[in-house]
C-alpha cells in the first residue's frame, strides 16, 4: 500500500511532461493538496495535475494557466479553491 501524501504551501511552475502530468502526477495514492499554486505547466493530459487514481482533497488552491487542463482526474473540492477555466 502507499502512505498518503502531504502538499502544503508549494509552487509548482514551467514544468513540462511528453505524457501526463506535467506539475503532478498521483498514481494510485491518497493526500491532499493545501495552500499551493500549479501554474503554467504543460503535458499531453493533466497539464497542472493528473489524478489516475487515488482520493486527494484540494483546499486553497491555484491552478491556472495549465494546458490542456488545469486538473485532469478526479479530486476532493475543498474551501478556497482558484481553478481556471
Amino acid at each position: 500500500s502507499t502512505s498518503p501524501f502531504s502538499i502544503q504551501s508549494v509552487n509548482i511552475s514551467q514544468n513540462s511532461s511528453a505524457q501526463d502530468g506535467g506539475g503532478l502526477w498521483i498514481q494510485s495514492s491518497s493526500g491532499s493538496i493545501y495552500a499551493s499554486s500549479i501554474r503554467d505547466n504543460n503535458a499531453n493530459n493533466g497539464g497542472g495535475i493528473r489524478i489516475n487514481s487515488g482520493s486527494t482533497l484540494i483546499s486553497n488552491t491555484t491552478a491556472c494557466q495549465n494546458s490542456p487542463n488545469n486538473i485532469k482526474g478526479g479530486y476532493i473540492n475543498g474551501n478556497g479553491n482558484n481553478i481556471c477555466d
